[in-house]
């Protein structure tokens, strides 16, 4: 019963983990601690910590820009461009807003998106990796196990920012290499359909770093299927190359925006190629809440290092397939030790091995990619699917004595070493309060969990207890930062604050020293200066640091980072002494917590850089938020000697009694296009800004934006939806022929032998 129908289990047990959140008992709304709208408040759960989420980017990136692009869906535009961050800047580019992510994107439009676009992905996930597992050959009970331990797996529990949504895509990616293969090998047409859909849902899921290494996991795998496939090594080369071509096509429009992007942003990240995990961290991956739930007693840095984890019983149950190799036919020996050689690599360019990082960072784009971070998610896959080879192998008959004996001193020994290599974090952690607790519980759990699936695996007619013991194991872990959730945070939330700003401000901007987090004004419709992107255009950088803040942190702007140093100008005296260039920008509105009024400290007379305008007033108190309205901002359009009517961020009406220009407060940026009465016309730069020539009279104005090649973008995205249908239809029409030939022979057969007496 168990598994006559799988696809039911995939589909309940995601839904059925974040059951406290889908009741309204628990929720993981990063909404709540991230919008800054909830001054010093933290979870109240039932156990201490945070919720789901080790990144701050679930909420202000995938959750407040994954809004806008629902948003902009549902209305009929294309998510290019968003006005609501800094200047405005790219949309679709970022990448991890997920602008093309569609359908999936679109439940980010919806209360509680962000859950149900995670549980929705658990599901996709589960039911690939079923695919998979079955197509290697391996029977139904193995291959639930694995499915419903990679709809749990840890990436999963713990991200729930962009970098989480490539990885459902990667079994059913792996799924695909394999579909292509067994189409070579028949020799039949086709075969390549599902890899490439699978390729391009993992690059628009919107994080091309998670996408990118577990990409590299699935060459490896069609490399070992390329060397294994005898006599039809041409055909699954040429399949694989199709479903890459297409795939690409695919995303062709998303690729064309973020390369656009790349090529005017400010230098990125760089260095990173020997950035590596500290000794402490490796322990986690074995035992997950060994220091505690996500952020227990404060530990940022650590969680922010770690991505993921795969706990004792599965590695124990990879030994033991790594043991059943031995013996096992060539293709299959093979692809256990592929996974298996891909975990320790990974593990020791994740840990900063000399040589094998060397080694590593000579694969293009490895050097630029924060590995240990974003590569979990692979090795998890490869860890899981090992477990799932192990389970198959002692589904038939109980493994042997001396195999569950080796694998369990092998996984005792890596145990015992990565708690030697942790002991000065978990010994520091001893003196917290519940630390102690944490790191028995954790230990203990671990091993006795491990102990019973080794006995489960010698004991004939056991096996029940050891896919209990494996569900047990990941539900529990899983569940562990859901039950960090908040209680009643939404009542806590300043809507007063946000209703305000949204009847008031119209085209102007807001600049703020702490509440409303940038990237939340996209999600609430208010236009922040303030931002938190990566990459960010050059020029903005460049405009920011010469007239705004020269010390401001280029990628989070958010009024407060850097922190203070000794000798250096602060955010807020860099916003006294320069009011007058935020108001140049359309800032109306600066936003500080309630009672902490930024503009406290007088002029002084003897410094020449700070102004001796009129003084901000506070003009709006909300529950949590004060609001000070800034003197003489600058209007969003300005025209000289011109009328202005019926304005909106795109459009404009302009009655000039002789030739004008119109200057447009909005980042210039290639891809803006103006038309004046329907005809299009330039745009120059006017520092900043953008600008446009008006002649004399009457002038409809409207502006658009669209990345360079989006249209060529576009035209291959529909050629490749072309080739995928027509590569599908083919199929169906070879199903139809051959269920036709099957119907027509019988048919035949029993005309031929004629009538039967009764």
């Amino acid at each position: 019963m168990f598994v006559k129908r799988p696809w039911l289990w995939l589909l309940l047990v995601p839904i059925a983990i974040h059951w406290p959140d889908l009741t309204g008992w628990l929720s993981e709304n990063p909404l709540y601690l991230e919008a800054g709208l909830t001054r010093d408040w933290r979870p109240n759960g039932v156990l201490p910590g945070q919720p789901g989420w080790i990144d701050g980017n679930a909420g202000v990136t995938l959750q407040a820009l994954g809004h806008l692009v629902a948003h902009d869906w549902k209305t009929g535009i294309i998510p290019w461009w968003n006005p609501y961050s800094g200047l405005g800047m790219p949309l679709a580019g970022e990448m991890q807003p997920a602008a093309f992510f569609l359908p999936f994107v679109l439940l980010l439009g919806v209360s509680g998106g962000v859950l149900i676009l995670k549980i929705t992905l658990q599901i996709v996930a589960g039911l690939a990796m079923w695919g998979l597992l079955r197509q290697l050959g391996l029977c139904r009970a193995a291959a639930l196990t694995g499915a419903m331990l990679f709809e749990l797996n840890g990436s999963f529990a713990w991200d729930s920012d962009s970098s989480s949504l490539p990885i459902a895509f990667l079994p059913l990616f792996l799924l695909g290499i394999e579909r292509a293969l067994a189409a070579a090998q028949n020799r039949r047409p086709g075969g390549w359909v599902l890899m490439s859909v699978a390729m391009a849902y993992s690059i628009v899921a919107g994080f091309p770093e998670t996408a990118y290494i577990n990409g590299l996991l699935a060459l490896a795998w069609a490399g070992l299927r390329l060397v294994q496939a005898h006599g039809a090594r041409i055909g699954f080369a040429a399949r694989l190359a199709c479903g890459g071509v297409v795939a690409l096509l695919l995303c062709a429009p998303l690729l064309l925006a973020f390369a656009s992007f790349l090529g005017e942003s400010a230098q990125g990240m760089r260095g990173l190629g020997h950035a590596a995990l500290q000794r402490g961290d490796f322990a986690m991956f074995l035992f997950p809440y060994l220091y505690g739930p996500i952020f227990f007693n404060d530990q940022l840095d650590m969680w922010y290092r770690i991505g993921g984890y795969v706990g004792v019983p599965v590695l124990f149950l990879a030994f033991i397939a790594l043991a059943g190799a031995v013996r096992g036919d060539v293709p299959a020996r093979g692809l256990r030790c592929l996974l298996a050689g891909w975990i320790m690599l990974s593990l020791a360019k994740a840990g900063g091995a000399l040589g094998i990082t060397d080694a590593w960072n000579m694969i293009p784009f490895i050097s630029e990619t924060l590995f240990y971070r974003y590569a979990p998610a692979s090795w998890e896959c490869a860890a899981i699917i090992l477990a799932a080879f192990a389970v198959n192998d002692v589904w038939a008959k109980p493994a042997p004595r001396r195999r569950v004996l080796t694998a369990g001193f092998l996984c005792m020994a890596l145990c015992l070493a990565a708690l030697v290599v942790g002991r000065p974090v978990w010994r520091d952690l001893g003196s917290v309060a519940g630390g102690r607790v944490w790191f028995y519980a954790a230990v203990l759990w671990g091993l006795s969990c491990t102990c019973i699936i080794a006995l489960a695996c010698m004991v004939p007619r056991k096996r029940a207890i050891l896919l209990g013991a494996l569900s047990l194991d990941a539900g529990l872990q899983f569940s562990v930062p859901l039950l960090a959730g908040s209680r009643g945070g939404a009542q806590d939330i300043d809507l007063a604050t946000v209703q305000f700003l949204q009847q008031n401000l119209r085209l102007s901007r807001v600049y703020t020293t702490g509440p409303l987090v940038p990237n939340f004004g996209a999600f609430y419709g208010i236009a922040e200066i303030n931002h938190i992107y990566a990459p960010v255009p050059a020029n903005w950088v460049t405009y920011l640091r010469a007239y705004l803040d020269p010390h401001a942190n280029p990628v989070i702007f958010n009024g407060r980072t850097p922190a203070p140093e000794q000798g250096v100008e602060t955010r807020l005296e860099a916003l006294r002494r320069r009011v007058p260039a935020y108001a140049g920008l359309g800032v109306k509105y600066v936003l500080a917590w309630a009672g902490k009024n930024p503009f406290a400290v007088a002029p002084s007379a003897t410094d020449p850089e700070t102004t001796a305008a009129a003084s901000p007033r506070l003009v709006f108190q909300g529950k949590r938020v004060d609001v000070y309205e800034l003197p003489n901002p600058a209007p969003y359009f300005d025209a000289p000697g011109c009328a202005l009517t019926g304005i909106t961020r795109e459009r404009v009406h302009a009655r000039c009694s002789a030739n004008a220009y119109l200057v447009r407060r909005e980042l210039s940026f290639p891809g803006w296009r103006a038309q004046v009465n329907r005809v299009e016309i330039p745009i120059a730069a006017d520092g900043i800004f953008q600008k446009i020539a008006l002649p004399a009279g009457e002038s409809d104005v409207q502006f658009s934006f669209a990345p360079p090649y989006a249209g060529w973008g576009f035209a291959g995205t529909a050629f490749a939806l072309c080739v995928l249908a027509w590569q599908t239809l083919r199929a169906r029409s070879r199903w139809f022929q051959r269920l036709a030939a099957i119907y027509l022979s019988n048919y035949t057969s029993k005309a031929a032998d004629g009538p039967t007496d009764i």
